[in-house]
């Protein structure tokens, strides 16, 4: 649950040195490069390096065509010295994207003749029989003509106009269509053509008939030569595959580099050149700085908050899953406390509760490993200890697979009388909701808790007293439940008027008045509104809002009983549809029953509990306003890159 430190680095040297700062900084692996000119601001007639424009459109252009195509490479490491030189880079890139277009292109034209073929092949081999000169049609000068099929119910269209421009000879029957020609003048060709295709005509290309007719063998030509074609680009692909992956790698390295040198100011033949390193990174990149003869200064993070440093998640193998979460919200700013290890804990404990089944957890827990292994998504890795908890609460429902009384032998054995909680009795359902609510109470607590640590980080004292999450917030909030609590079910006379004064009226007035408070506290200098009563007025309403907060982020924790409750309910509606007899129809019916409870439910209860986080937690402590820690990379490029 922290964020990894990270120091500010400023390189500097002779304006000709700047090529091999901006080369070690991007090679390093390890250097989040950032504008120079956001932090020296004040120096005056400061100049930016443009960055090669040329260069970054050939990358580019290379990349897409690849992509285009779905050209991929082996993942290529390393730089062993290929060459750096334009030209020969250049050269290389237009080369084999136009060799590759040449091939890719009668490849696409022989696809299509192809598919022209087999989609009209029977209307073709019609129009071949048929006693037709093709040869003298296509040298009329006067006269356009054109071959096709024309629905039946549109030809009795035509053949009862007289006033057309055009006709339409009726050549075969085909299905529903009539197959034939139209001729038509010249000059009255495209109105033929647009009339005809408003009845639903479908043009056959000529050419694919009249070669059909005199190669009747064209279409077992058309495979061989789209198999040679495929053989050929496979061929290039392989000779190539090398020199193409290490001229994609150099390319994008370059542009790195230009992006690193974009980011420099230029100031009387010197430049500046700035980014952020890791703490533990530190070291190794100022060592090569030094080693190199240039300048390097380095700062801590901590006293560049005003910059907003990069944030580098540093969690667990547990918690680490769970930061696809976070990073969703928004990360935390340097100074924030880390939300990962938080959220790990309660969204694996609330989805378990909410999704207690043995079986269902367990199948829940194989398909996200198999979506993290074979398809390395994110959500499938998360759901591997989401599953592991719904199954070990599922022991303590005693639901397998939605068989409430499967475990009843092992409970024997183990001593009990019975299953721990039977979910759907009267007494359960009431514990079970009883028990949500406090899940909410202790969660709301904790979560305000956390505010007050992080506003004591952020040395905002103020806030970590007087706020409504802060330690005004958790008197109150806590001392209106314990009252609560004690009056309604322990029969206690708890509000007392010394503990409604001091611990509920005020709390509620530090909350009022927190405004002018913190900003005491906190040593601002004009501490009090100019306008008491308008920020009176507009305080009050801000304070029933927060009240609105505490009872409906209390309430909003209702919904984990619930689903325990509906979890229980749907595959008893699954069992009622199976019935009591075992035959196939109740094996069938239990396994699709199961499957769509595991997919509908494991859906809504995942989104539940992400908005219990978000809205209901992450609202008392957590803003979310950093941003990620990105290396230049010169030395790794992704196959998909």
């Amino acid at each position: 649950m922290s964020v990894e430190k990270v120091s500010f680095i400023t390189v500097s040297g002779p304006r000709q040195r700047l090529d091999d700062a901006a080369k070690i900084c991007a090679e390093s692996g390890i250097f989040h490069s950032e504008n120079a000119q956001h932090f020296y601001s004040e120096i005056r007639n400061a100049e930016q390096i443009n960055p090669q424009n040329s260069l970054i459109e050939q990358y580019e252009k290379f990349a897409e065509f690849c992509d285009m195509h779905n050209i991929s490479f082996d993942c290529v490491q390393g730089n062993d010295n290929e060459t750096e030189d334009l030209e020969y880079l250049n050269e290389f890139v237009d080369k084999y994207i136009g060799d590759l277009s040449l091939l890719y292109e009668k490849k696409r034209a022989t696809e299509e003749s192809i598919s022209a073929f087999k989609d009209n092949f029977e209307v073709v081999e019609g129009f071949c029989k048929a006693d037709i000169d093709f040869d003298r049609l296509s040298k009329c000068s006067f006269i356009k003509t054109g071959f096709g099929m024309l629905p039946d119910e549109s030809t009795k269209l035509i053949n009862g106009d007289n006033s057309a421009e055009y006709i339409f000879i009726p050549i075969f029957e085909k299905d529903d269509y009539c197959c034939g020609m139209f001729a038509a003048p010249q000059e009255f060709s495209d109105e033929a053509e647009r009339s005809l295709a408003k009845l639903g005509f479908i043009h056959i290309d000529s050419s694919i008939i009249t070669q059909y007719k005199f190669d009747p063998d064209r279409l077992s030509q058309l495979v061989k030569e789209l198999e040679s074609i495929n053989s050929d680009i496979n061929a290039y692909l392989d000779n190539n595959n090398a020199a193409a992956a290490k001229c994609l790698l150099t390319l994008y390295a370059l542009c790195e580099i230009e992006k690193v040198k974009a980011n420099c100011i230029i100031h009387k033949d010197n430049f500046i050149l700035t980014g952020w390193v890791t703490k533990k990174d530190q070291k190794a990149l100022t060592s090569r700085i030094n080693e190199a003869g240039l300048n390097c200064k380095t700062t801590s993070g901590k006293d560049e908050l005003k910059n907003n440093p990069p944030i580098k998640l540093k969690n667990s193998f547990f918690a680490k899953p769970f930061e696809f979460y976070v990073d969703m919200f928004g990360l935390p700013a340097y100074n924030e406390i880390d939300p990962t290890a938080f959220v790990a804990i309660t969204y694996t404990l609330l989805f378990g509760i909410m999704f207690g089944d043995v079986g269902q957890g367990i199948c829940l827990s194989t398909v996200g490993f198999l979506m993290w292994k074979l398809k390395r998504m994110k959500l499938g890795k998360l759901l591997i200890p989401c599953g592991i908890s719904s199954a070990i609460f599922g022991f303590v429902y005693g639901s397998v697979f939605g068989f409430e009384h499967a475990l009843d032998g092992l409970y024997k054995s183990m001593g009990f009388k019975g299953k721990p909680i039977e979910v759907m009795e009267s007494q359960t359902i009431n514990m079970i909701i009883y028990a949500a609510v406090g899940i909410g109470v202790t969660l709301v607590v904790v979560a305000m808790l956390l505010n007050i640590y992080a506003s004591i980080k952020k040395r905002d004292i103020g806030s970590a007293l007087f706020s409504p999450n802060g330690l005004a917030g958790v008197v109150f909030y806590s001392a209106l439940v314990y009252g609560l609590l004690g009056t309604l079910f322990l029969g206690a006379d708890v509000f007392t008027p010394s503990y409604i004064i001091c611990l509920i009226v005020v709390p509620i007035i530090a909350m009022y008045l927190q405004e002018p408070l913190i900003n005491l506290v906190n040593g601002k200098k004009h501490p009090f509104p100019e306008k008491w009563g308008e920020y009176l007025l507009q305080s009050f309403f801000e304070l029933f809002e927060t009240m609105l907060g505490y009872i409906s982020n209390t309430m909003s924790f209702l919904r984990v009983g619930a689903f325990v409750l509906v979890h229980a309910g749907m595959m008893m509606v699954v069992a009622i549809l199976a019935g009591d007899t075992l035959s196939v129809s109740f094996v069938i019916i239990e396994i699709i029953g199961n499957i769509i409870v595991m997919a509908l439910e494991g859906l809504l209860v995942g989104i539940q509990v992400l908005r219990l986080e978000f809205y209901e937690m992450f609202s008392r402590f957590y803003t979310g306003s950093g941003r990620p820690f990105k290396a230049i990379q010169t030395n790794m490029i992704n196959k998909n890159k």
